[in-house]
């Protein structure tokens, strides 16, 4: 065939549209290369079938253009005729819609071990630092998703220091009264903050030694 130019007219642009750029440019380059006589690449099924279809109407748009009536086969004008009915300018294609990124269910898996990881470590900690508390046994869900939370806010470092804290404590270790603080309770956000805050630090006691910064209660006593 060897002809130099074709036209694709619009009636396949949905199904070109839907098309992935790889795909756009594989059948161009399949219509153009059948246009020149030439092997084309082997399509996928859907573009095979749009490659099929659109061959065979610019063979009847190029059949219906030739028998027309006008100057004879060889004549300058009937060659400027052919030209200007084939030149058509291509449609423009829209650029390739991007896929959305997805995470994998590997990466997922990755971000919660290294959550309970975490949670662990926070437990770890509690039973070697809280020796008169009672230790925690299990790493439950319920755990899990309250020490989720406070990683957030809290470092490591914070809940080292809440542990000491608490060990530290006279009424939280159980060594004053009966009640004794668990690690359930520590890791409560209003409790937390108190313990940092150190509203359970151990009293120190009160001096027996006499306060004489009051002057007035000394000013009329007199020297026997």
């Amino acid at each position: 065939m060897g002809r130099k130019s074709f036209s694709i007219h619009a009636d396949y642009y949905i199904e070109i549209e839907n098309l992935d750029h790889t795909q756009r440019s594989n059948l161009f380059l399949a219509l153009i290369m059948w246009a020149s006589d030439r092997a084309h690449p082997v399509l996928d099924s859907e573009c095979s079938m749009l490659f099929r279809l659109m061959t065979a109407q610019i063979e009847r748009i190029s059949k219906a253009n030739t028998g027309r009536g006008g100057a004879p086969t060889g004549n300058q004008n009937a060659r400027k005729t052919t030209e200007t009915t084939e030149t058509t300018l291509p449609l423009p294609l829209p650029l390739p819609k991007p896929k959305p990124i997805t995470v994998s269910s590997k990466d997922e898996s990755t971000a919660k071990a290294v959550t309970r990881v975490q949670c662990q470590d926070v437990i770890d900690l509690f039973n070697k630092t809280c020796t008169s508390l009672p230790k925690v046994q299990r790493l439950t869900d319920k755990r899990t998703k309250i020490l989720k939370t406070r990683l957030i806010k809290y470092t490591r470092n914070d809940f080292e220091h809440l542990f000491t804290l608490a060990e530290n404590s006279d009424f939280l270790s159980g060594r004053k009264k009966d009640f004794r603080a668990t690690f359930d309770w520590l890791i409560e956000e209003a409790n937390l903050v108190k313990v940092l805050e150190g509203n359970y630090d151990n009293q120190k006691s009160k001096s027996n030694t006499q306060d004489f910064s009051d002057t007035e209660k000394y000013q009329n006593l007199t020297m026997d």
